[in-house]
């Protein structure tokens, strides 16, 4: 797999000088729900860049809104804790932990998530995410949708919520509705994928499910339709990036809430389940990747095998 590396930027110098004493979970509530007024603030009145996209040949996007809301973020982490590492999506901004990444703490920061649906001013599909690690596991985690004001979090001893118009609630997947009167939600067009991908997310074709949708934008919050029991699959496209802004939250989410990942090898259509890593780097994959709630792996797995 194709690795690219995340080089240290030149243009933060932040000074480290005072630890701030609020709670981690209340803090990134706080800075998350003040990021969300950033972007929606910029959102009418916009400036773009256009910049070279991980497979180093398509063109990318990043914005006004992107670059305000990280250097927000990166004022307000550094103000809590001056020794804390942080990975950020714009600038390839790295600051590293004094422990370093593989034993000390550190937070991951997609300002914008989804910054092509920002940029086309969708209504749909634009959020902004932070994740904390400490020795190695995701412990906190807080994604705000930027245009419903929606907020999911999850931190260590506190169960993951939901919070829609201020009233705060348990984020629950559907575990009880059948597969067949349940949807699947798609990051590509369906041609994108295996007959026996095609065949199975639609239950008149044979499959198991009652139909699928095609979503672009946010992967965090595409990926709240399966925590919130709207959907009962997630197919993510192959040929996909792994990024430290990307995965780390949703990882940590994903195993609060009991949904596993289960990897597709396209040409073989082996299908199994493994345990995403936390990526310190962009990584590129060259398989299909299943998000389902640990309740339904086994009838998928099953019914995959049966008709590949």
């Amino acid at each position: 797999m194709k690795r690219h590396n995340i080089k240290a930027s030149k243009n933060i110098r932040i000074p480290r000088t005072h630890v701030q004493k609020e709670k981690l979970d209340e803090f990134m509530l706080r800075i998350v729900t003040k990021a969300i007024k950033i972007a929606q603030k910029e959102a009418a009145h916009f400036s773009r860049i256009v910049k070279l996209h991980y497979n180093g040949v398509d063109a990318d996007l990043v914005t006004s809104g992107d670059l305000k809301v990280q250097k927000y973020h990166v004022n307000e982490i550094l103000k809590w804790n001056p020794n804390v590492g942080l990975i950020g999506e714009e600038k390839a901004l790295m600051l590293k932990p004094k422990k370093g990444f593989a034993l000390g703490d550190y937070f991951t920061d997609d300002p914008i998530d989804g910054t092509r649906a920002f940029g086309r001013r969708q209504s749909t599909g634009v959020g902004t995410m932070l994740a904390h690690v400490n020795k190695g596991k995701v412990d906190a985690v807080c994604i705000g949708d930027v245009n419903t004001g929606e907020i999911y979090q999850f931190a260590q001893g506190l169960p993951p919520t939901r919070t829609r118009f201020g009233v705060k609630s348990l984020l629950q997947p559907d575990t009880k509705t059948p597969l067949g009167e349940m949807y699947v939600l798609l990051t590509n067009p369906p041609d994108d994928y295996p007959a026996v991908l095609r065949k199975m997310v639609r239950k008149k074709k044979g499959g198991v499910f009652k139909d699928m949708e095609v979503t672009s934008g946010s992967i965090g919050i595409t990926v709240a339709r399966l925590w919130k029991g709207e959907i009962g699959m997630l197919v993510i496209r192959p040929n996909g990036f792994d990024t430290p802004w990307d995965n780390t939250p949703i990882i940590g989410m994903n195993k609060a809430l009991g949904i596993k990942h289960l990897k597709l090898n396209p040409q073989t259509l082996e299908i199994h389940e493994f345990n995403p890593q936390l990526p310190l780097k962009v990584v590129q994959k060259d398989y299909i990747e299943i998000l389902a709630h640990e309740s339904r792996v086994k009838e998928i797995v099953q019914w995959i095998e049966r008709h590949r």
